[in-house]
């Protein structure tokens, strides 16, 4: 899958069957796509049917690229994005990740594009000790970058900011999403550290025993 991605050209779709990818190489492998439009995106009827197990990517410089009906697991961090363009994440499952790598499952930045998640499944991502005194989410992290969550559900998990959602720095809008048993130190379900801070709304979302330590 990732040497697809790699391959592909500007503009072309990487369409991925139902079925498990576990990663072959040791350690887990991370890789970037840098500098075209390309989408992936699996072809089964629901997001779990295709299954990358142990490794993740990142897009540099990909305005307009976008990856749908994926699940991951088992990674040190699924997705990142950066560079100044926009993003579209939808219909995805992440569960069990570390985010090693960027400190997220999911990572966003770039000061001038918007990442768009809809419909998608953060349960039980978690972030390692050797990211503390960062600004690391379990799940989805907007460290430099605006963006848009819609129709998503974060459940069971845990990091030393925000568990669910961590924004700083830009405008975050929050929409019909379900966070149920988020734990984290500094905030549980969405948390806007420090001075840094980005300006959140929040709409029609609902909080069930999530927990702060702090």
């Amino acid at each position: 899958v990732i040497e697809a991605l790699l391959a592909a050209g500007n503009g072309d779709s990487v369409l991925v069957h139902p079925g498990e990818y576990p990663v072959e190489n040791e350690p887990v492998e991370f890789r970037w796509i840098r500098d075209k439009t390309v989408h992936l995106s699996g072809t089964g009827v629901t997001p779990g049917a295709t299954s990358l197990v142990g490794f993740g990517f990142g897009f540099i410089d990909c305005p307009g690229s976008s990856v749908e009906n994926i699940k991951t697991s088992a990674s040190r961090s699924s997705l990142a994005t950066g560079g100044d363009m926009d993003f579209l994440l939808r219909s995805c499952i992440f569960e069990s990740n570390v985010g090693g790598i960027t400190c997220a499952t999911v990572y966003g930045s770039g000061a001038w594009g918007e990442l768009l998640v809809e419909d998608c499944l953060f349960i039980n991502n978690t972030v390692p000790p050797s990211c503390a005194g960062s600004e690391p989410g379990a799940a989805l992290s907007l460290e430099g970058q605006k963006g848009l969550v819609r129709r998503c559900v974060f459940v069971g998990n845990e990091s030393e900011l925000g568990a669910g959602i961590v924004t700083s720095r830009y405008e975050c809008q929050i929409t019909d999403c379900l966070f149920v048993e988020n734990q984290g130190d500094a905030g549980s379900a969405i948390s806007t550290p420090g001075e840094t801070g980005g300006l959140v709304s929040i709409d029609r979302c609902t909080f069930w025993r999530n927990e702060t330590f702090a």
